[in-house]
């Protein structure tokens, strides 16, 4: 019960973030165009896109700990450990690492901004 109470409140976290996208995109909508429809795909997008992201970083959660031989319980599965830690170590794997830890560590600078903001 405590995983199902854990992922609704990422859901719903999830969508307050789509919400300020809907807010943004309203700006530039037609006069003509249906809002009720274009509003949908937001929250649906954004549940989508959450599961993909799920889905790849267990996926390599579990690639990660057979190729070190480390039970899955004992990796960093939460907090700044995922973030700082399996997260680098999983953009070393691509081509061009530097290019996308670079990406990636300006998206946590611009989030922690903007969560100040």
């Amino acid at each position: 019960m405590d995983v199902w109470i854990k992922a609704s409140n990422q859901v719903i976290f999830m969508l307050s973030l789509g919400i300020g996208g809907n807010i943004f995109f309203s700006t530039f909508r037609k006069d003509n165009e249906d809002v009720y429809q274009s509003s949908l795909w937001i929250p649906i997008i954004t549940v989508l896109f959450g599961i993909l992201c799920s889905v790849i970083n267990f996926a390599y959660l579990g690639h990660f700990s057979y190729l070190v031989d480390i039970p899955i319980e004992q990796l960093p599965l939460s907090g700044t450990d995922l973030a700082f830690i399996t997260y680098p170590s999983a953009l070393c794997m691509l081509p061009f690492p530097n290019f996308w830890s670079i990406l990636f560590f300006l998206m946590l600078i611009t989030l922690g901004i903007d969560s100040q903001v």
